[in-house]
């Protein structure tokens, strides 16, 4: 219901600028002529940053940050190794799980067209890529707050 009334809005405006573009009074058309330009400007900038998200992703931005969570992994892993405690071997097992299931989508993904032959759709790449760093920023947060609990005297 709320969906149908703001699709309503948004064609209502876009009804409105269109027509004050074409028959309104000339300061009408500038207005129109503003947003057209600004709206023409937003979408070359959403291009720029999927591409840049995508070139991010080519180079390898989430491989080398889950390179950088393996190492605190295998560190969180020999600490609850040493100090025995079940707990913690358990929550390392835990996050070994999530960063291996990371790394499994980042692989799929770069062998499915995400990559550098681009098979997917702009909008695909950028969903795609907003939710394996919102994963990975999860994965960071868990490793930290787990950090924290075994190094309590560095806060």
């Amino acid at each position: 219901m709320l969906g149908t009334v703001i699709r309503l809005g948004i064609v209502a405006i876009f009804c409105i600028v269109v027509y004050n573009y074409f028959f309104g009074t000339s300061s009408e058309k500038a207005n129109s002529a503003k947003i057209f330009h600004g709206v023409g400007v937003l979408f070359g900038d959403v291009k720029d940053l999927v591409s840049t998200e995508k070139d991010k992703f080519d180079a390898g931005k989430y491989n080398s940050a889950l390179d950088k969570m393996s190492n605190v992994i295998d560190q969180l892993k020999d600490h609850a190794n040493a100090t025995s405690d079940p707990a913690m071997q358990n929550q390392v097992h835990a996050l070994e799980q999530k960063k291996d299931q990371l790394k499994n989508r980042v692989q799929t993904d770069e062998s499915s067209g995400y990559g550098a032959n681009g098979g997917k759709q702009a909008t695909d790449k950028s969903k795609e890529a907003a939710d394996l760093t919102h994963q990975l920023e999860t994965l960071i947060n868990e490793t930290q707050n787990l950090v924290h609990k075994v190094s309590p005297s560095d806060n």
